[in-house]
């Protein structure tokens, strides 16, 4: 269940104000590197405790107007504001030392104590425990100093980084008086080892660049014209690998270089998939950016953790840390926490679906705010970080924001069944259930919604992320087949309900973005998290949150959707099937270079700027629909559907009729692409002849309308095909020649 954190709570007014402006920036030099701080608005306040403390003093706090500040957390000590700062440095520098000057100072005194940092609250018991070190708040000197600390040194794909931390307020107890730093420059000094300046050379990449132009203050992303393309990895049990085929030619098509390898190739435990991953990531060529494991913790074990151990999570954070000595990702992770090729069909269907459609989706975001037997106050817990996201984030997004706090169990399946975009919770919990306790979200209640559209889903609760146990409501999100979520990310343990505000905060703070990958945002959004807090004894416990929330689902997945490209090659077999819309723009052109098959009930739309090419291999069914336009790649916006209309399509395939409108049967139209089969319709014997006599057959593929391969023959020595076999109905003919041509035509089975 939920634990909570008291930071500052009830009885606030405002004391005083100070003006300054929000920024730092970087200069650098040789061998140095140098920020000028200015410190931003913030306001003092002061606050009482609850009742459950027994404590009636009244405290004061400093409160930051900017958001990335975090705190000072040491338990019975001053809670006072800090800011750290992510600062990129040359991979081969070493020995930093760091420094303080030209510095501006203030001062004011407050009346009542600073409020210390208290220990955790369960609201279980609601067992409130006071801390407050009686021997510091009777000194004469301060806890903290004002200055500037290297918090950690880290890698991070490739490039090396600085956690620096500046804490610009001195509190003395005795006299309540408070010195600030206003502004200053901080200086950097390092040296640096020449051999280890291509250790760990950097793969550039638009996901990598754009991620680490938003952790790094002084980054300078490469030139996107020299981008590559992004790595990914996907590691899979053996029993999965022909299933999971189709999402690994779809990511080629998107534009990944993808690698499937199972763990036959790799090794069963954590340390031999460990050391494969790390053997890709250390040569540039391989390097991934992307990892998907495919399978349960059965299939693919979590990279450490203790069932049970609120203090040694379930984790998959160790599967993606491959440099430094750091808890920072180096790739982006994700897991399909799957135990039958059922249910991987299932998240892949979701998955291909989701990303081909997103980007036409309405933007529509679900809060959900857990109940608490008469403790309003703890509510309002679990709303804050709610309110938070949709003011600063959804709202100005353009998201239409449904707030369900202390909601009913109809309420939830109601509005989940309204296709929000994300479904976000913060509340109770535990592994099989989110238990908001005014309602009970267990895997009966998501099978009985009527979702087409299959959300981000987050829950800020205990344990609602324990993927190991199979039956746990994590893996329903996941697996369930035309249900629940497409990606899930939950916390493996027992949670705190101020450290689940703050990650909610960062995840969808100012790197949020809607054509970012999931894993990506979440990424930086833990980030973030973990330099929000310093102290002399939390180090473990931030830790402990890194490792224990996981996210479930392809870590790829771009959250508006895959929409314009320059150009959008379809190198592997397309095969759209009947309920999906494939959407696809290209800034100059479009084209097939092997099957592509649009099923009854289907649609595709395909847009590019100047150039659409189906080649043989393209077919559209009766009852699917079809369009392509030349057209400037905007997506098909409302504001863009005149422009649409009125463009005439290069191919518009409706329906597959025996004649066309001018009378041209289905034999006459495949003559026109080189080959010439009859009789069609056909009984028994398929005859087949190609219109370029140089050429001979060398192989010849039936498929049905779903893609499968129903005949395939090979050396013929006449070329003509006995059909007599196949069940009545349409078929798809490949005919490959001898000179390594590939030909399409469609014939009808009686």
């Amino acid at each position: 269940m939920k634990k909570s954190i008291l930071y500052f709570i009830c009885y606030i007014f405002l004391l005083t104000d100070i003006n300054s402006q929000s920024v730092y920036f970087s200069q650098t030099n040789n061998n140095s590197v140098n920020f000028d701080f200015y410190l931003p608005q913030y306001s003092v306040r002061d606050t009482t405790l609850p009742a459950g403390y027994g404590i009636s003093n009244t405290f004061s706090y400093i409160q930051m107007n900017d958001e990335d500040f975090g705190v000072i957390d040491s338990i019975g000590l001053p809670l006072l504001p800090q800011l750290t700062i992510d600062v990129h440095m040359p991979i081969g520098a070493t020995n930093f030392s760091i420094s303080l000057s030209s510095c501006q100072y203030s001062y004011f005194n407050v009346t009542n104590p600073i409020l210390p940092a208290l220990k955790d609250i369960n609201p279980d018991t609601m067992n409130y425990i006071f801390n407050m070190d009686s021997v510091h708040y009777a000194s004469n000197y301060p806890f903290m100093l004002i200055g500037a600390t290297i918090m950690d040194e880290y890698v991070v794909f490739g490039e090396k980084g600085l956690s620096v931390s500046i804490n610009p307020f001195e509190y003395t107890p005795t006299n309540g008086q408070i010195k600030v730093l206003t502004q200053g420059t901080i200086s950097i000094s390092y040296t640096m080892n020449t051999s280890l300046n291509m250790i760990n050379p950097h793969r550039s990449t638009i996901a990598v660049e754009r991620y680490l132009s938003a952790l790094f203050s002084n980054y300078s992303p490469q030139n996107v014209r020299e981008i590559n393309k992004e790595n990914y990895l996907i590691i899979t049990a053996p029993i999965f690998e022909n299933a999971i085929s189709a999402f690994a030619d779809y990511k080629r098509n998107v534009g990944y270089n993808v690698k499937v390898v199972n763990t036959n190739v790799t090794g069963t435990s954590f340390s031999n998939i460990k050391n494969y991953i790390q053997n890709q990531y250390n040569n540039i060529s391989t390097r991934p950016e992307y990892v998907l494991l495919v399978g349960g913790s059965s299939f693919i074990p979590a990279s450490a953790g203790t069932i049970g151990d609120n203090y040694d999570p379930i984790t998959d954070l160790f599967y993606s840390t491959l440099e430094g000595n750091d808890y920072k990702a180096d790739v982006f992770l994700g897991r399909f926490p799957v135990s039958t090729i059922n249910e991987l069909s299932a998240i892949v269907n979701k998955t291909l679906y989701m990303e081909m459609n997103l980007s036409g989706m309405t933007k529509k975001a679900t809060f959900i705010a857990g109940a608490e037997y008469n403790n309003s106050w703890m509510e309002r817990q679990f709303e804050k970080g709610h309110d938070y996201v949709v003011d600063k984030t959804f709202s100005p997004d353009g998201f239409t924001c449904d707030k369900l706090y202390q909601p009913s169990d109809i309420q939830v399946s109601q509005n989940l069944s309204n296709n929000p975009l994300f479904f976000i919770y913060s509340g109770h919990g535990n592994t099989t259930e989110w238990a908001g306790i005014s309602f009970y979200l267990t895997n009966n209640l998501l099978v009985n919604a009527n979702n087409t559209c299959y959300p981000f889903a987050f829950a800020f609760a205990c344990l609602t992320g324990n993927y190991v146990n199979t039956g746990s409501i994590c893996n329903s999100w996941i697996n369930e087949t035309n249900k629940g979520a497409v990606t899930y990310f939950g916390s493996s343990v027992t949670t705190l309900c101020h450290s689940d505000l703050v990650i909610e905060k960062k995840i969808f703070d100012s790197y949020f973005s809607t054509d970012v990958s999931i894993s990506s945002i979440i990424n930086h959004g833990m980030n973030k998290f973990r330099t929000h807090f310093w102290g002399l004894f939390n180090r473990d416990r931030v830790k402990r949150y890194l490792k224990s929330y996981n996210l479930l689902g392809d870590p790829s997945l771009i959250m508006s959707g895959v929409d314009c490209f320059y150009n959008y090659i379809f190198t592997q077999n397309v095969n759209v099937t009947s309920g999906n819309i494939l959407n696809k723009q290209a800034e100059h052109l479009i084209r097939n270079d092997n099957t592509f098959f649009v099923n009854n009930g289907a649609s595709v739309y395909l847009q590019a700027g100047d150039e659409i090419l189906l080649t043989d291999g393209f077919y559209a069914a009766e009852g699917s629909d079809f369009e392509a336009v030349i057209a400037p790649c905007s997506g098909r916006a409302e504001q863009q559907s005149q422009v649409l209309d009125n463009t005439p399509p290069l191919y518009e395939y409706n329906r597959m009729p025996q004649q066309d409108s001018s009378g041209t049967s289905i034999s006459e139209l495949n003559s026109l692409h080189g080959l010439k089969i009859h009789p069609n319709p056909v009984s028994g014997i398929l005859n087949i002849e190609l219109m370029d006599t140089e050429s001979s057959v060398a192989q010849i593929t039936v498929f049905d309308l779903l893609g499968r391969i129903m005949l395939k023959k090979e050396n013929l020595s006449q070329p003509e095909l006995d059909v007599s076999a196949l069940s009545r109905g349409m078929y798809i003919l490949q005919v490959c020649t001898s000179d390594g041509k590939s030909l399409t035509s469609k014939f009808v089975k009686e």
